[in-house]
């Protein structure tokens, strides 16, 4: 990956959350009478998606170039790890999963290979496989992203999982749109007992305008 390219991931978290519809969820205040929605987590990204840096994604993800696992890997491991500066606990990175015809099209689970770099580089725990059952949201609109119900996500072996109960973990994804498989994931871990402490990915579809990239939490 050239210079140019790399510079696009390298400006430091920009935090995204505000606008991922789909992390969203209701939570009563403090009277409890009413509603707020609020983020059920926080969601980091390094770079918009579009011009080199979606390029980038675009060759790693469908075009066979999976060796940029190697670059973007550390990349994603540096943010990880200024994600973590705040935190007590240790994490696990889970990867978001990919459909297996698509894995069989591509030829890798281009997001396992991404998975494997940052938790080397950045030396947490990479989490069991987990698997997604469903339709593939390429081409939906947002409103049908954020909406869509017939996407499952499950463990690949329930056993991988036993023991992991009460771990914090952070969800590893390339791009994020409406934050609706990020949320999905969530629930995934929830429904195991694995807590979901943020998101950690790529590129974003859309930046806060009035948002200041960071280096640490």
């Amino acid at each position: 990956m050239c210079d140019a390219c790399a510079s696009e991931f390298s400006d430091g978290i920009s935090w995204v959350e505000d606008v991922c519809e789909g992390v969203c969820e209701a939570r009563p205040v403090s009277d409890g009478r009413e509603l707020e929605i609020v983020p059920a987590f926080r969601v980091a990204t390094l770079a918009e998606y579009e011009g080199r840096a979606k390029s980038v994604i675009l060759d790693f993800k469908n075009g066979g170039h999976f060796a940029l696992a190697s670059y973007l890997g550390p990349l994603l491991a540096d943010a990880l790890i200024d994600l973590s500066a705040g935190c007590s606990h240790r994490h696990m990175l889970v990867p978001v999963p990919s459909r297996s015809e698509a894995v069989r099209r591509r030829g890798e689970d281009h997001m396992r290979l991404l998975a494997e770099s940052v938790s080397t580089h950045a030396r947490v725990r990479l989490a069991p496989a987990l698997a997604l059952v469903g339709a593939s949201q390429h081409s939906r609109t947002k409103r049908e992203r954020a909406g869509a119900t017939r996407r499952m996500i499950r463990p690949k072996r329930n056993a991988q999982w036993e023991g992991l109960r009460g771990a914090q973990a952070v969800i590893l994804d390339d791009v994020v749109t409406t934050g609706s498989t990020l949320k999905k994931t969530s629930e995934a871990l929830k429904l195991l007992g694995v807590h979901t402490c943020a998101a950690l990915t790529l590129a974003s579809a859309r930046l806060p305008r009035t948002n200041i990239p960071i280096l640490a939490v």
